[in-house]
């Protein structure tokens, strides 16, 4: 993950590895832990198909 095409994914690797060196600071770990999930959510997300964009366009 730390070499991801995705700089965010990058960072919050290195952040969350940096923040489990402290396991006695929870709340600082379970912060990095979900800004982690949410860079590899975005990182793994495929792109929208055309048909999703066209359908997307029309919606609104």
């Amino acid at each position: 993950m730390l070499r991801s095409p995705f700089p965010d994914l990058v960072t919050a690797t290195e952040e969350l590895l940096g923040a489990a060196g402290n396991v006695t600071d929870t709340v600082r770990l379970e912060e990095k832990l979900a800004v982690f999930g949410r860079a590899v959510l975005v990182a793994t997300t495929p792109p929208p198909s055309w048909r999703e964009r066209r359908r997307a366009r029309r919606s609104g």
